[in-house]
């Protein structure tokens, strides 16, 4: 057990420990000059707290461990220096590549995709801040980084990144950064004020049509792949993350309003993943193609392992391949807009509430980044106006307008109705004596 001794001659106190008791193996003194006697008795508690977790392979209390969190100081250099604890990391330790790396090896809650987010925006770090110290970046690191992503002078020869792309990559840094903050490497984050704020990109937004779409299904390779695209451009579901689990139970063709539940990764932190979307009329036929209410019960996949096993570049090249074979021009953006153009038209028949629990997403989200202007808007609003709403622009430029007359017509009538009223004139009353 650790002892206190009183240091009279300094008026401080000195706890020691013994050769036991000391991890080095040696008698050590740990000098509390600053500390009252009952702040020096906490102390002496979080150290054999310490020793005991160190001789017997536990975990620190967590109060123990709380405090060493906070330690500072000659205190916490003398119990680094007797293996009590373990140093503290220092920020010129870390390179910022060496950090990030750190950071997203410990990515172990997170799904795979943000994992490979994080790595990508490694990529390009290790290209562009080499062996660059956390203590040395500055807010034009962040500036000539931007720029260095938007360049396509690349050392990798890549295709040059777009604004969202970069925002996303610098994004990732940033988060990083924040949290060497938290760790006091750094005292603040150097790319705190980068946007990173993903913006709607109309240049790649288009409505694709019912049309367009049913020729591609039917120049589909199987009617399995036929019924993938049905699902995003008819039911709005993500591909390729939504189809995949879906099995013939999650189908119920057997009700008033048939409905199947899809499950979501995505959203699956917040409200669970599982939503439920109306088997639209345009989905019916090819329900009926592949979902057998026989094999409800036994839990069997709708889709073949192939589909369910496919990366998102396989299906994506796919469907490019598709549009191609149907002699169309391949739109921006080829699943995430057929999901958009099933929440616009939605949209216009149904409350917002009951579509977005449909497709998945916010208000919010739906009209900063799903919704698409329709193609025939423009020849709408033009038949919309009617020839009498428009009025005659052929009369004399001299003949007031309709508002203009009734205003005159109004004074004048108020004037008259003036002149027959009588008017009331106070008389004065002497009072009577």
């Amino acid at each position: 057990m650790a002892s206190i001794i009183d240091d009279r001659s300094k008026n401080s106190y000195i706890i020691r420990l013994s050769e036991k008791e000391s991890p080095t193996g040696t008698r050590a003194k740990i000098f509390c000059n600053v500390l009252d006697r009952k702040q020096v008795e906490q102390v002496r508690l979080h150290i054999e707290h310490l020793i005991a977790a160190k001789q017997s392979g536990t975990a620190i209390p967590q109060n123990t461990a709380a405090w060493v969190g906070e330690l500072k100081g000659p205190l916490r250099d003398r119990l680094e220096a007797l293996q009590l604890i373990t140093p503290q990391k220092v920020a010129t330790d870390f390179s910022v590549v060496n950090y990030m790396e750190h950071f997203i090896a410990a990515l172990t809650d997170k799904k795979p995709n943000t994992v490979r987010i994080y790595n990508r925006s490694l990529y390009f770090v290790k290209q562009f801040f080499a062996e660059t110290k956390l203590v040395e970046l500055t807010p034009n690191h962040g500036r000539l980084f931007k720029a260095f992503l938007l360049s396509p002078e690349r050392r990798d020869g890549g295709k040059t990144l777009c604004e969202n792309t970069t925002r996303k990559m610098i994004c990732k840094l940033k988060t990083v950064l924040h949290a060497a903050v938290e760790e006091e490497l750094i005292s603040k984050n150097p790319f705190s004020g980068l946007a990173t704020n993903i913006t709607g990109s109309g240049a790649r937004e288009e409505f694709v049509e019912q049309a367009t779409v049913d020729r591609v299904i039917e120049s589909a390779s199987n009617p399995e792949f036929a019924f993938i695209i049905a699902l995003a451009r008819y039911g709005g579901l993500r591909v390729p993350s939504e189809f995949r689990s879906l099995t013939h139970g999650d189908f119920h063709l057997d009700r008033d309003a048939p409905y199947f539940n899809t499950f979501a990764p995505k959203t699956a932190y917040s409200n669970g993943g599982w939503r439920i979307v109306p088997l639209f009329p345009e989905l019916l036929p090819h329900v009926k193609k592949l979902v057998s209410q026989s094999k409800a019960k036994s839990g069997d996949f709708v889709f073949s392992k192939r589909w369910r096993t496919c990366t998102g570049a396989n299906i994506d090249g796919t469907l490019r391949r598709t549009i191609k074979k149907a002699g169309l021009e391949i739109w921006p953006k080829v699943w995430t807009n057929l999901r958009a153009s099933r929440e616009t038209e939605l949209m216009r028949s149904f409350d917002i509430k009951d579509v977005c629990n449909w497709i998945g997403n916010t208000p919010g989200v739906a009209y900063k980044h799903y919704l698409r202007s329709n193609n025939d808007a423009l020849k709408k609003a033009t038949q919309a106006v009617s020839p009498s709403a428009a009025g005659d622009l052929s009369g004399d430029l001299n003949t007031p307008e309709p508002t203009e007359l009734a205003a005159t017509e109004r004074k004048s009538t108020r004037r008259k109705d003036q002149q027959k009223t009588p008017i009331l004139r106070k008389t004065s009353h002497k009072r009577a004596i």
